[in-house]
């Protein structure tokens, strides 16, 4: 799958859940998932800790297990958790858009099946279920409008500590963590990193 086919998938989406409209940054991922989907958080203990990852769906698609430190840390709010657990539920969602006619390595009965078959995920899979949520949460065209609202002088783009500088200043705009910002800075050309 390519980065268009992504983008047309992220379209389709927003045409579909009019929450993931494009001028509703930044998107709220846990009332989509809980309200608009109606499928339930289930935290687990210890995920990110054994398998670092933050979240997974449920088989068929209907709830998703969710790092039980990650999702008590919406109560509290820390920003970069906060950040973390919208990309990572905006990932999972890719996976039920793009992937649900995925062989089995992403279809797990319990928690330990899934801790059995974390090792076999396709990388393919998670690179696409990557772009997905970059695309999803930091719309297309609002990352060069932002850009050439900066007036970013020349001399400047050649200064790595600037280029983050704006990754972290865009950031909370989008809901996400600076390195979200960072890579679609490069994906897109608008400030490829030095």
């Amino acid at each position: 799958m390519n980065p268009s086919d992504i983008r047309r998938a992220v379209a389709e989406c927003r045409a579909k859940y009019p929450v993931l409209d494009a001028g509703a940054i930044p998107i709220d991922m846990v009332r989509f998932w809980e309200i608009d989907l109606r499928l339930s958080l289930i935290p687990v203990p210890g995920l990110f800790k054994r398998h670092a990852v933050d979240a997974a769906i449920l088989p068929g698609g209907d709830g998703i297990y969710v790092d039980e430190n990650s999702y008590v840390a919406l109560d509290t709010n820390p920003p970069r958790l906060s950040r973390r657990l919208r990309f990572t539920l905006a990932h999972e969602f890719a996976h039920l858009v793009l992937h649900m006619d995925a062989p089995s390595a992403l279809r797990w009965s319990s928690v330990g099946h899934f801790e059995m078959s974390v090792c076999s995920i396709d990388r393919t899979i998670e690179r696409e279920a990557d772009e997905f949520p970059g695309q999803l949460l930091v719309p297309y065209s609002a990352l060069p409008s932002a850009f050439k609202a900066r007036n970013v002088p020349p001399h400047i783009l050649a200064n790595p500590a600037a280029r983050h500088c704006f990754a972290a200043q865009l950031s909370p705009r989008f809901g996400v963590n600076p390195h979200v910002i960072g890579i679609w800075l490069d994906l897109e050309g608008i400030w490829p990193a030095i």
